[in-house]
């Protein structure tokens, strides 16, 4: 038992890592943005994989996320190889026992709460892999 609430706590601790691809999308960019920066839970870190985009998406996500990590392609990644390369971001840096990651799209919105749901979600099942649903 106490084993199982050191990992719940750890869980609950930890950052989440915030994996949005994009390409050109400005708008819908900045809606997810907006969504992200009205979380209730503010310990998340969001790594924007930009593959070449021309309409100034990075820089509209970062002037209302300052602290956003911005990994840059040619566009040549698509959603898939963005994915991959904000996986490889993540290996090369330290990770905390209770980090979880969030694989997005820019095109979802969500409520206040989400990251903080799903962080409970997964306290108490820390190899577990969680979908969201409408």
């Amino acid at each position: 038992m106490i084993a199982d609430a050191a990992v719940a706590d750890a869980a609950v601790d930890g950052t989440i890592w915030v994996l949005l691809p994009i390409h050109d999308r400005r708008q819908v960019t900045e809606r997810f943005v907006e969504s992200l920066a009205a979380q209730i839970d503010h310990d998340y870190r969001l790594i924007l994989i930009d593959d070449g985009s021309t309409d100034g998406s990075a820089d509209a996500v970062c002037s209302v996320l300052p602290e956003t990590t911005v990994i840059r392609g040619r566009g040549n990644w698509w959603w898939g190889g963005g994915l991959q390369q904000g996986r490889l971001w993540l290996l090369r840096h330290k990770w905390g026992r209770g980090d979880l990651v969030l694989l997005a799209n820019a095109n979802t919105v969500f409520e206040p709460d989400f990251l903080a749901e799903g962080r409970l979600a997964l306290a108490h099942h820390p190899r577990a892999l969680l979908q969201a649903q409408l």
